[in-house]
């Protein structure tokens, strides 16, 4: 679970294969794309990590928004920080058994549309926000609506973690709404990759600059921002 894939280059899709770094279709919903945290953690996994294992105190909390599988929020957990899982797919027996495996009593599960959060959600205040492979599925209105809510319960110096697929990966090829400006950008992808992704939702997809202009409004500042070498766009950004 916690080691990387080595990178494979040619006859991905021959091979059932979805990119350069050797990942496999694991279904979520069926139309939410594959859960990629269970089969490796990426950079950006590692450095929320690495800032999960800085947190000390027992009052620490962290919240994983779009949690697939729940395999991210299990790491926290394992870590020691109190971790709150939300998703739309009820991942909740999946989570009790991986914490019964792990001795873990720390790990709570909220089975929500992100659309419909309220700050009631919330258990109390989040030193640590992590979004990976989410944020595309809502209208960019809709993530600002998120962004308020969620703003409201980080404290200063808290961090937030977030990805979002790449207007500029391969999943951009043919993307209708690609020369639309971000908040206007909403549609699905052309067949073939929604076929090999199993992305059958509406998405935005986003640039380095997208993400920022969704962020920093709610009272952040950008951390690092970079893009991977498949395309998709990560962040890292801190509550004022």
């Amino acid at each position: 679970m916690w080691q990387h894939k080595n990178i494979i280059g040619a006859n991905m899709s021959e091979n059932g294969l979805l990119n350069l770094y050797g990942d496999k279709v694991i279904k979520t919903t069926g139309s939410h794309g594959a859960d990629i945290a269970s089969q490796r953690i990426d950079d950006l996994d590692r450095k929320c990590i690495e800032y999960a294992l800085t947190l000390k105190s027992e009052n620490d909390f962290a919240i994983d928004i779009g949690c697939g599988l729940g395999i991210q929020g299990v790491r926290m957990a394992v870590l020691g920080v109190n971790t709150l899982l939300i998703d739309l797919m009820d991942v909740s027996e999946t989570v009790e058994s991986l914490s019964k495996l792990l001795g873990v009593k720390n790990l709570s599960v909220l089975i929500k549309d992100v659309r419909k959060i309220t700050i009631n959600d919330i258990q109390k205040p989040a030193t640590l926000v992590s979004s990976q492979r989410f944020i595309h599925y809502l209208k960019f209105s809709e993530a600002q609506s998120l962004l308020s809510k969620i703003s409201t319960v980080m404290p200063c110096k808290s961090r937030l973690y977030i990805s979002a697929s790449g207007l500029n990966s391969e999943l951009g090829d043919g993307y209708k709404d690609k020369n639309k400006p971000v908040n206007e950008r909403f549609s699905v992808l052309v067949p073939e990759m929604a076929e090999k992704h199993q992305i059958k939702e509406q998405v935005c997809l986003y640039t380095e600059k997208d993400i920022q202009d969704l962020i920093i409004p709610f009272g952040f500042k950008l951390n690092k921002v970079w893009t991977s070498s498949f395309g998709n766009i990560k962040s890292i950004f801190e509550r004022l």
